[in-house]
């Protein structure tokens, strides 16, 4: 029995908040999931166009009336649109923000983010039996292990933030810094080394907070992953992948990576709970090597299948 079966596809009791720009095919998929989970409190955030994109603000308008006309369900629906573009950093920092102050707790999806309908019922569960855990900082609903590691229970803990479809609370947020305020002590001290273990990874982060530290970097999630390191918190993550991201083409990406596209399973019931709040360091190294810092047998095998999809072929790379 799958989870969503368990609780009888009830309502999702959380408010989703929806984070939208200008890309209405793509938010019509995420919004097909919501009219089957039909949240009780439906939160919009859509960004505002850039000035110097012809023919964007059509593009966003249509996907702003996207969201109002396949809203088939009684809910309460509360929107932020913004008109100026604020970005790929301000934009989802603040409307996560915005959420959190209206509400305890949220679930988070963007426009390109795909839920199977388990995913609401875990990020349930998992939200009510760690409200008050000062260890864990957020749920995810992304699986990216792809069956190479199986965990031994329904869900896991790691030290990166999984942010494709995920939700947290209004205590944990309290710990976010837009402009990492932080960082400049923890370099100095050469925490992030201690922390991480690994010099490679330290160095990989570190130019990253630094570009974040300049506003060289236009993002929101970097800030989040220093949020969780320096207070020594984790993420969880289900057993089985309940996210597809399907925004392959984007600000930051343009063409497809590892983790793009990962079909869903559904998460068994019931939920079995690891008995303490622990990282599974092997589940973790790969999560590491598929989001970001893959060895150079896996940027060899990753290119071989980007130019695989180039041309056509089957040229035998699985990853």
């Amino acid at each position: 029995m799958s989870l969503n079966n368990q609780f009888g596809g009830q309502h999702s009791i959380t408010p989703v908040l929806l984070i939208v720009f200008n890309r209405p095919q793509l938010t019509a998929q995420v919004m097909r999931a919501l009219q089957v989970a039909r949240p009780v409190h439906l939160l919009v955030a859509a960004d505002g166009p850039r000035t110097t994109h012809p023919g964007e603000a059509e593009l966003c308008a249509v996907t702003r009336e996207t969201v109002r006309s396949m809203i088939n369900w009684p809910c309460n629906v509360h929107w932020k649109c913004s008109e100026q573009n604020l970005g790929c950093g301000m934009g989802p920092a603040s409307a996560i923000a915005w959420a959190l102050e209206l509400f305890e707790q949220t679930i988070i999806l963007e426009d390109d983010c795909v839920p199977h309908q388990d995913f609401f019922p875990f990020v349930e569960a998992m939200l009510n039996r760690y409200r008050d855990n000062p260890r864990v900082i957020l749920v995810s609903g992304i699986n990216v292990l792809k069956g190479r590691y199986a965990l031994p229970f329904s869900y896991g803990f790691s030290r990166y933030t999984l942010t494709w479809g995920w939700a947290t609370w209004r205590r944990a947020w309290k710990h976010y810094d837009y402009e990492i305020k932080l960082w400049p002590a923890m370099h100095s001290a050469g925490l992030l080394l201690e922390i991480l273990g690994e010099r490679r990874e330290a160095e990989y982060w570190t130019y990253n907070f630094n570009a974040t530290e300049l506003n060289s970097h236009d993002v929101w999630d970097y800030q989040l992953h220093l949020a969780m390191w320096a207070h020594g918190m984790y993420s969880v993550y289900p057993a089985t992948n309940l996210i597809t991201n399907i925004g392959v083409e984007g600000t930051h990406f343009n063409s497809a990576r590892p983790m793009h596209n990962l079909p869903t399973a559904p998460l068994p019931a019931p939920l079995t709970h690891p008995p303490i709040v622990y990282r599974d360091t092997l589940a973790d190294t790969i999560i590491r090597r598929t989001w970001y810092l893959p060895s150079m047998g896996d940027r060899v095998q990753n290119k071989l299948r980007r130019l695989a999809l180039l041309f056509g072929f089957n040229m035998g790379v699985t990853r």
